[in-house]
């Protein structure tokens, strides 16, 4: 009787493994017609980016910019190639043209992303530029990285030979870009990591404990079947389009607890230079899409409530009439981003006149 139990229960697991088996080919023969028609398909939407030399190092503390390189970026969309050219110091800062004047009265650090080292554009034609052709009394450095997280601003913090050449006796000005897709970084979001696992892999995974920011490795090494499985999942048009399209992601990125921890670490960001610069001011500039399109950062109000209640770091949002009227103007002839969605020349001239307004108006710079 026992016997004859065990070869059931033997029947039955083998059919439900049948049944499982044969479900999963079933959907993977649905799926192969989907994922034909969508690479053709996306074929002509695919966004690519070469840079020769390579400009991104990926290291133990995350990314970096390779040092003392001279090179051209493509950024290609389908068949329509963009070309832009870059060129770093010996320090990973990326060069920035300046009016030459003796005597510089501040120092002026940008940090951020593609959106800060100005992925798409020239030397001539980033923020951080024409910040500089507004105020030629400061001396401005481009610490940007493309594709960067809060928590590798923060390392590059740590590394006091980086801001060697920068003296600590003048006031200096650290002005950081914001924008939404920080938030996914900073978590390793599923959403970014089945997008592009190997430049999430490469983000390190930070944790504030017991008052301490605790570097616990890169993504992949933390998380390294979830990054197995990614990869794999990756290769498919199909399941990429699907995870664009519903937006799924996990753990939610735009919750309270990551904005507080992205307080955090600006927080202890500015601390950190604060031991290079003594006189030193923080500002952030929320970018201003999304003030006119709040879906594209929700609960920002959240970290916008955050920062005037704490007062620590100041910030630059979209209060102005005027300057948000421009940024409409310009958002409606489409001039305001180039081919893949990286602002566009114009549009970074346009937030360095605004960052330029909002500074004097707080009597940060004169």
């Amino acid at each position: 009787m026992i016997l004859k139990n065990k070869i059931v229960a033997i029947k039955k697991f083998i059919i439900n493994i049948s049944v499982l088996l044969i479900t999963c080919l079933f959907i993977c023969l649905l799926l192969i017609p989907f994922e034909i028609i969508l690479r053709l398909k996306q074929k002509d939407n695919e966004r690519i980016m070469i840079t020769s030399p390579p400009v991104i190092i990926c290291s133990e503390e995350g990314r970096k910019i390779a040092r003392g390189v001279k090179g051209e970026g493509t950024i290609t969309v389908g068949n329509n190639p963009h070309i832009f050219y870059f060129e770093t110091d010996t320090k990973g800062r990326r060069i920035t043209p300046q009016p030459n004047m003796d005597n510089k009265e501040l120092n002026c650090l940008f940090f951020g992303c593609s959106f800060t080292f100005g992925t798409g554009v020239n030397n001539n034609q980033t923020l951080p530029y024409y910040f500089g052709q507004l105020h030629p009394e400061i001396e401005v450095y481009n610490y940007g990285i493309p594709g960067a997280s809060p928590q590798e601003i923060y390392l590059q913090s740590t590394q006091s030979e980086i801001f060697a050449d920068i003296s600590p006796q003048k006031p200096t000005l650290v002005i950081y870009t914001f924008i939404s897709d920080h938030l996914r970084r900073l978590k390793g979001t599923l959403n970014l990591i089945f997008r592009a696992p190997k430049w999430v892999g490469c983000l390190p995974e930070l944790e504030f404990i017991n008052n301490r920011i605790i570097n616990k490795g890169k993504f992949e090494e933390t998380h390294p079947y979830l990054f197995s499985f990614a990869n794999i999942l990756n290769k498919s048009f199909a399941v990429k389009q699907l995870i664009n399209y519903t937006q799924f992601d996990y753990p939610s990125p735009f919750i309270n607890e990551n904005y507080d921890f992205l307080y955090i670490l600006l927080n202890e960001t500015k601390n950190q230079l604060s031991t290079y610069f003594p006189d030193l001011d923080f500002v952030i500039f929320i970018y201003p899409e999304h003030c006119s399109t709040p879906a594209t950062c929700p609960n920002l109000n959240y970290f916008m409530n955050l920062l005037n209640e704490k007062k620590d770091l100041r910030v630059i949002s979209c209060e102005d009439k005027e300057m948000m009227g421009n940024y409409f103007r310009l958002k409606s002839s489409g001039k305001h981003i180039i081919l893949d969605g990286h602002p566009s020349p114009e549009c970074y001239q346009l937030f360095a006149e605004w960052i330029s307004k909002e500074l004097k108006s707080k009597k940060i710079i004169p």
